[in-house]
Order: structure tokens, then C-alpha cells, then sequence
């Protein structure tokens, strides 16, 4: 499939291979999530989900070698569930075909996306290269939704922007979509890939590929 930045974590496997040239020293430092100095209590329901996710992100990288790929899957199963909005997101990459996709059938697309989705952050965060987290504030949206703006910084010095799309659930807040360099939208890009694949080969077959794709990073840990 075509991989511009796909999930979250394709685009900063991208922007993490990227080598700049520099003649100042390697910047040292441990993954750190930062929120400009806002004090939690202070922030946005959006904001506290995109840092809590960060959190687990830096934690799977201090320990990713340790614990291995089971364990990196395991601290990011439930993070990943809680905050994206995986059923909506599944819904529209599906396309069309949604509709026309029975009930349960679209419960095990959501599922195999969701695991998808666990499983390619758990295999392109395998450990602490330095990076940083920093979670810049927030732009309110004419329908009421949110982006939420953020920036990884690589050990290389590179800043690359990620803003996320928040939808409210009452007061529960979700990732409904993310923007690398604040244009290049994930949810897009796997519309058109999953599109692509239900056309040849069906939603089963969609299924499958993810599930494929998930055995394959597993046995790459």
C-alpha cells in the first residue's frame, strides 16, 4: 500500500530515518513530553489525551528493547484503544463499502485495524533515540472540534509537526485523524488504500492483509 506517513507512526518512522548532516554535537536527551510549562489541570480534555499517549510512547521506547515487541503491543494496547477514535476512523477509510458491509464484518475491520494500528507503533518505537514530544496547544474548529498541534524533535535536531484532529464524545476526547506537517492527513491516505484493497479483494480480504501485516511485524520484533 502506499505509505506517505500512514498511521502516526509511519510518518515518524520517516521523519526518525531522515540523516541530516551537522557539525554540532549528537543531541542527548530522553524522550520527554512537554507541554510548554501548562500545568496538566490547566489543559483541554484534547490535550490531556494526545500527552497521555506521548507518555506511553516514551515509555515503550526507554524499555522497548527489554520488554520486546509483546510487551511494547501490551503498554500501547489500551492507550491506543482509549484514544483514537478507532471505529469512526475504521468507518471512513473504509469508504463506501462501509455501507454495504455487514454489521459484524465491520466489527472485525474495526478490530483488525485497530490491532494494525497497536502493532505499527509498537514495532517503529523499539527504543529511546532522544526523541522529543511537545504538545504546543490547540486551534478550536467551526464544527467544535480541535487540533491539537505538536512537534517531534528528532536526536538529529529535526522538528516535524503533528496535529491531531479531536472530536468530543461528551467530555471523553478522541484522535479522529493526524496531519504531518500539518497538511498530509493519515486518515486520507489509508481511505485510499484500503479502498484500493476492498475493490480487488473485498473487506475479508482488507482483513486480512492487516492481520498479515501484524504477524509479520511480530516476527520482525
Amino acid at each position: 500500500m502506499t505509505r506517505l506517513f500512514s498511521a502516526i507512526a509511519l510518518a515518524i518512522l520517516l521523519a526518525l530515518s531522515l540523516s541530516f548532516p551537522s557539525t554540532a554535537a549528537p543531541i542527548t536527551r530522553t524522550p520527554t513530553v512537554s507541554a510548554n510549562n501548562t500545568k496538566a489541570a490547566q489543559l483541554s480534555a484534547e490535550q490531556r489525551a494526545v500527552r497521555k499517549f506521548y507518555t506511553s510512547l516514551k515509555s515503550v521506547m526507554e524499555d522497548g528493547q527489554k520488554i520486546g515487541f509483546e510487551g511494547r503491543y501490551k503498554i500501547l494496547d489500551p492507550v491506543v484503544r482509549e484514544t483514537f477514535d478507532m471505529k469512526n476512523m475504521t468507518r471512513y477509510a473504509a469508504g463506501f463499502a462501509w455501507m454495504k458491509t455487514p454489521p459484524s464484518e465491520q466489527q472485525e475491520l474495526i478490530e483488525a485495524f485497530t490491532r494494525f494500528s497497536i502493532a505499527t507503533y509498537a514495532s517503529r518505537f523499539p527504543k529511546n533515540d532522544g526523541e522529543l514530544f511537545e504538545v504546543l496547544g490547540e486551534k478550536s474548529l467551526k464544527d467544535g472540534n480541535k487540533i491539537v498541534e505538536t512537534t517531534l524533535t528528532t536526536k538529529d535536531g529535526k522538528v516535524v509537526q503533528l496535529n491531531y484532529l479531536m472530536t468530543r464524545d461528551r467530555e471523553k476526547a478522541h484522535v479522529m485523524d493526524v496531519y504531518l506537517n500539518g497538511t498530509i492527513s493519515e486518515l486520507a491516505t489509508r481511505r485510499a488504500d484500503f479502498t484500493a484493497v476492498i475493490r480487488s479483494n473485498g473487506v475479508k480480504g482488507l482483513i486480512k492483509m492487516l492481520d498479515d501485516k501484524v504477524t509479520n511485524m511480530k516476527k520482525k520484533g
